[in-house]
């Protein structure tokens, strides 16, 4: 028996394009409010909404319409990215145990915390 070695098809990479404000903002609350996720990551965010990453984290930290809406997880991923989610969303899907981290959290993850 020969091994044949079949070609590799290399995944095409995401196009992503810089939109107006209005769109951008669907996009990520969109993304944020994803029912496979509880919270998601900027670049789980940016790969989902079709964005650059810089643009999302301007619109997150900038955006004085969509971040009354935002939530950040009182804790971050396990290599230290932080977490955001909709209000709405945390509340319907979160767990029992992130809501009472939520509550307890004395360091507290902000919007600053955002890269």
């Amino acid at each position: 028996m020969v091994n044949k070695r079949r070609k590799r098809i290399s995944k095409q990479p995401i196009r992503q394009v810089a939109v107006d404000e209005l769109t951008a903002r669907a996009r990520i609350i969109s993304a944020l409010n994803n029912e496979k996720y509880i919270a998601r990551t900027v670049n789980g965010i940016a790969t989902e909404a079709k964005l650059p990453v810089t643009e999302v984290v301007k619109v997150l930290t900038k955006d004085t319409t969509l971040r009354p809406e935002m939530k950040v997880l009182a804790r971050k991923t396990l290599e230290g990215k932080v977490l955001l989610t909709t209000k709405n969303h945390f509340t319907e899907n979160a767990s029992f145990r992130d809501k009472f981290i939520d509550v307890f959290a004395t360091k507290r993850v902000s919007f600053d915390d955002i890269k």
